[in-house]
């Protein structure tokens, strides 16, 4: 039982880590999105204002919250534990040994696999292996590109406030 908590536990922070890098990752894009469509409707409203009127900023926002929603939303989900034993064997050169050790653990919760001695030396070993491997070494948490590049449309936001003096926010 102590290697399958060994092998459960790092797969644990594994994917703990992934839903954290992915929230990061969609965090960026809608905050691109955003900013983006935000200095469109800038440069665009007062030319539309006259033929749409407050309509134009209703449906924008509705528009623009549904969106972040969704994205939010989607980089909220779970990661399955066979992902991060994935994730783990690919970054480092383990050669499928934790994916395998897990799904032997999982497979023999089930009554699907016996003890068999090649199942429990090789459980063993990756447990031994799981207790030496640290999560941030798998998976190193970095700030995404999509929120540097945020940036951008950030500043042609600010520009199209600062040159339109007409414009309210």
């Amino acid at each position: 039982m102590k290697d399958r908590e060994a092998i459960v536990g790092l797969l644990r922070s594994v994917a703990a880590r992934m839903r954290v890098a992915r929230v990061l990752h969609e965090f960026g894009f809608v905050l691109c999105v955003v900013l983006s469509a935000l200095a469109v409707f800038a440069l665009v409203r007062e030319p539309l204002s006259s033929v749409f009127g407050e309509t134009l900023r209703l449906v924008f926002g509705g528009v623009l919250a549904a969106f972040s929603v969704y994205v939010i939303g989607r980089g909220l989900r779970r990661v399955p534990m066979s992902q991060a034993a994935s994730l783990v064997d690919s970054r480092l050169p383990l050669h499928d040994e934790i994916k395998s050790a897990y799904w032997f653990v999982s497979q023999r919760e089930r009554g699907d696999v016996g003890e068999d001695a090649f199942v429990s030396a090789h459980v063993a070993n990756a447990a031994r292996t799981a207790q030496r491997v640290q999560s941030p070494r798998v998976l190193p948490l970095r700030m995404p590109r999509s929120v540097v590049l945020a940036i951008f449309p950030a500043l042609v936001l600010m520009g199209a406030i600062w040159g339109n003096p007409h414009l309210e926010c």
